[in-house]
């Protein structure tokens, strides 16, 4: 998956969803959507909440802060299925007793791993079959 995919993934799996802009039924909406920086065919989000906002969402795979409130949503169950993925991502075994060094590895990882990790999780995840160079 490259970044875009994955922001959008995870925007999806959070409630977030993506519209087209429609045209404006009278003279009103047009003046409101001229206003607001809107036109006819403009992508336009809805966030969790319901709302309707400009504002894409965040760049997960690239915004830690965004992936900690990701992550907040995990239950339980997913937390260890999170782990067990963000530990083969960064390359390491775990072990029963874990050891400073890989604390710190934990902490080290990059928000494009916790997305991928993340993704894993909840099954989202899809490999990348184009040729890469």
């Amino acid at each position: 998956m490259n970044l875009e995919q994955i922001d959008n993934a995870i925007a999806k799996a959070l409630g977030w969803t993506k519209h087209i802009h429609a045209e404006p039924e009278s003279e009103a909406e047009e003046r409101l959507d001229c206003m607001m920086g809107l036109y006819a065919g403009m992508p336009v989000w809805r966030n969790p909440e319901g709302k309707f906002v400009r504002d894409s969402p965040p760049k997960y795979s690239s915004d830690l802060n965004a992936m900690r409130d990701v992550l907040e949503s995990l239950d339980d169950g997913q937390i260890a299925r999170y782990v067990d993925q963000l530990s083969s991502i960064i390359d390491f075994s775990l072990f029963e007793d874990w050891t400073n060094h890989d604390a710190f590895a934990f902490s080290q990882a990059t928000a494009a791993q916790q997305a991928e990790a993340y993704l894993e999780t909840l099954g989202l995840w899809e490999e990348d079959n184009s040729c890469q160079q």
